[in-house]
Parts: C-alpha cells; sequence; structure tokens
C-alpha cells in the first residue's frame, strides 16, 4: 500500500510540474461544483458558512477535503440521532459549531417527518407520484417535535456581523429552503452567496418549483452562477439541482441583470 501512494505521489506531482492535476474518476460527478465553490469561496474571501440542514455533517467534510475552505461553519440540525452524529464530529474541528434547532419563516416549534433514510426528512409530505424508486427510502418512520428559528433571530443571538463577515449560506431542508429566506429579510444583504436544492421532480409535497426559486431569488437580488445535478431517477432525468446564487449588491461592476 505505501508503494502505491508513493507512485500516486509521483504521478500527481509529475503531472502538477506539467500544468495538469490528476483527478481520481470518483470525483467526476462534483469536480464542476468544487471548482466553482473554491474559485467562488476564494474570489469573496468567504469565510463564515451556515450550514442549515446539515444532517450528519457531510458537507462540512466536503469544504474542508475538496474545496480547500478553513474557515468557521455552523451546522443546524434538528432529527436527534443526526445531530448526534454531526457533533461528535464537530468536536474534532475548533472552527465548526453546531445546533440542534431547524430554521425557518418564523419561531415556532413544529414537527419533522423523519424518513426511513434520514437525508429525506422533511417537514413536508414525501409524495412519489412523479418518479419511482424512493418508496422505501422517502417515506415516513416518525416524527419529532423541533424548534424552528428564523435566520434573523440567530444571526442577532449569535452576534454574527454581516458586515465583518463574508458569509455563505447553505441550504439543504428537503423543499423547506425558501421558508428559511422567508425568515431572513434583514440578513439577506449581509449573505454574500448562497446555495439552495431546487426541484425538478416533486419528491415532496407542495414544493416550489425551480421555476419559481429563480424567479424569487432574482427578486431578492441574487443571481444564478451555476447548477449541479444532486440526483437522478431510473432514467437519467434530473430530480433536484443544487443551485448557486451570488448576491447582486456584493458583486463588483454592473449590478444591473
Amino acid at each position: 500500500m505505501k508503494i502505491a501512494n508513493k507512485f500516486k505521489h509521483i504521478a500527481y506531482s509529475t503531472a502538477r510540474l506539467l500544468g495538469y492535476e490528476v483527478v481520481p474518476s470518483w470525483r467526476f460527478e462534483t469536480l464542476g461544483f468544487t471548482t466553482l465553490l473554491t474559485d467562488l469561496f476564494q474570489r469573496n474571501k468567504i469565510n463564515y458558512v451556515l450550514d442549515v440542514g446539515a444532517n450528519t455533517g457531510q458537507y462540512v467534510r466536503f469544504l474542508r477535503q475538496f474545496a480547500g475552505y478553513e474557515g468557521r461553519v455552523i451546522s443546524f440540525e434538528p432529527v436527534s440521532h443526526c445531530y448526534q452524529s454531526l457533533i461528535k464530529k464537530a468536536e474534532l474541528d475548533p472552527l465548526w459549531d453546531t445546533r440542534q434547532f431547524a430554521l425557518g419563516k418564523e419561531n415556532s416549534t413544529q414537527k419533522i417527518n423523519v424518513m426511513k433514510s434520514d437525508q429525506f426528512s422533511s417537514f413536508l409530505q414525501p409524495t412519489h407520484k412523479f418518479i419511482d424508486g424512493l418508496q422505501d427510502l422517502n417515506v415516513i418512520d416518525h416524527t419529532e417535535e423541533i424548534i424552528v428559528k428564523s435566520l434573523d433571530e440567530v444571526l442577532s443571538e449569535m452576534k454574527i456581523d454581516g458586515v465583518k463577515e463574508a458569509i455563505y449560506l447553505k441550504l439543504d431542508t428537503q423543499g423547506y429552503d425558501m421558508q428559511v429566506i422567508a425568515g431572513a429579510k434583514n440578513s439577506l444583504q449581509n449573505i454574500w452567496a448562497l446555495q439552495t436544492e431546487v426541484s425538478v421532480l416533486n419528491i415532496y409535497e407542495g414544493m416550489p418549483s425551480i421555476e419559481q426559486v429563480i424567479v424569487e431569488m432574482r427578486n431578492l437580488e441574487f443571481d444564478l452562477v451555476g447548477m449541479f445535478p444532486v440526483n437522478h431517477d431510473r432514467n437519467l432525468r434530473v430530480i433536484e439541482y443544487d443551485a448557486v446564487f451570488i448576491n447582486r449588491r456584493r458583486m463588483n461592476g454592473p449590478v444591473s441583470p
């Protein structure tokens, strides 16, 4: 194994000297997304990530290992067993904090549907009208009563200075992202860029469409800079995209669309 790693190191180093990067085949699927985020974070000197819908911390691992991000992170995850896994990982990273509640339009307590596959857990009801293949995963296992807070209140409570900090907002709340944005009326102007999941084939009842989200974000002065498939159905149709938007008020040069 040590010999194999030595040859890999030689191959990577040689390629780099020749102006190339060697990329493992398993990274092809996320390479475009990784490249965009790396560039976006460097250009805008992003130093604070709000990881909303953290599950067990996969996104922070991705940022640290592949996007080269070394700044502060606060992860929000309401589901109890996911949060227990999350805090164990965050304890190993001094710049990573966690909070066990959800974000939404306003402060409340709500019941969340914890699905058989916890990455699908949502406030919304699952639907299987539009695609096959998720009947055993995106189905309710149990519900939990959780605390919901608005992003405006959270940033105020935590005394996060949106003027001094360059904040990136990552949303992955399974159909509830626009409710989080609705609770950030005062905060959005200080969010430099954000990503949200947008739906092409709905897997929850009542979730907004991709067209609705793009129009709403443009109305909020956030312009689209990239879209990357999250998953596909058995016919290779895109189910959801991760859509990345930049705050028009934070852009260099002309801000008119």
